[in-house]
């Protein structure tokens, strides 16, 4: 049985795949850059416009096309996951289980759980993955 761990943010997504013969950890870089409007400034704001909420708009939506791109790279990665437990911090893992359920339903019927987390280090990582498919009710 292929179990898989996400932990995932705006950055990259670690993803630990636990099997029987072997445990292996990815690293996937969403490649996000913060979009910024050039020439963006505080007498910008002061004076803004409809110029500006349409930009505000356009960067929003460029950054929204940015992650979707980028969870479906890591849903392609976990494709032959038969058990999937997605962590990190904010909304990220929130926002891509609801990416997954619209790309994959299939695969989305294999998730067991949605924490909010920190920051983990590979090892911190690796463990709260294993310890959760040990004690958790999969």
């Amino acid at each position: 049985m292929k179990k898989i761990g996400i932990w995932i943010d705006r950055k990259n997504a670690k993803i630990i795949s636990i099997s029987e013969e072997e445990e292996r950890l990815n690293t996937i870089s969403s490649h996000l850059h913060f979009f910024k409007h050039k020439g963006f400034s505080r007498a910008a704001m002061k004076w803004g416009g409809p110029q500006d909420v349409l930009s505000a708009k356009t960067i929003e939506e460029k950054e929204k096309n940015h992650l979707n791109t980028y969870f479906d790279e890591v849903i392609e990665a976990v494709r032959k996951a038969e058990a999937i437990a997605v962590f990190g911090p904010g909304e990220i893992p929130r926002m891509f289980t609801h990416r997954l359920e619209r790309k994959n339903k299939i695969l989305w019927t294999r998730l067991k759980t949605v924490e909010k987390t920190d920051k983990l280090s590979d090892k911190q990582f690796k463990a709260h993955v294993r310890n959760f498919y040990r004690w958790g009710s999969v």
